[in-house]
């Protein structure tokens, strides 16, 4: 995705407990399969615009009724993408 698209409004336009999913390693493990169906794109961490992080990938998500998008360490965007190369 385009790194305009992980602009602050959509940051804070939800989190990963919106889809079920808490934001800790192995709930993220446990989730996967909720989380590749709620994707819809990613970026690496050190392209964005807004907060910026290395060692991250950004993963965008709809849910039905709002676009949001969280970071992803790379070992937890490994284990829920593992077709996806690094």
């Amino acid at each position: 995705m385009h790194p305009n698209s992980f602009d602050w409004l959509t940051w804070s336009g939800g989190r990963l407990l919106d889809i079920g999913v808490y934001n800790k390693f192995q709930s993220i493990v446990d989730n996967k399969k909720i989380i590749r169906k709620y994707a819809i794109g990613y970026l690496f961490g050190e392209k964005l615009i807004c907060r910026p992080k290395k060692d991250t990938i950004a993963v965008m998500f709809f849910n039905g009724k709002n676009e949001f998008w969280t970071h992803l360490t790379l070992t937890e965007f490994k284990e829920c993408f593992p077709d996806v190369k690094t």
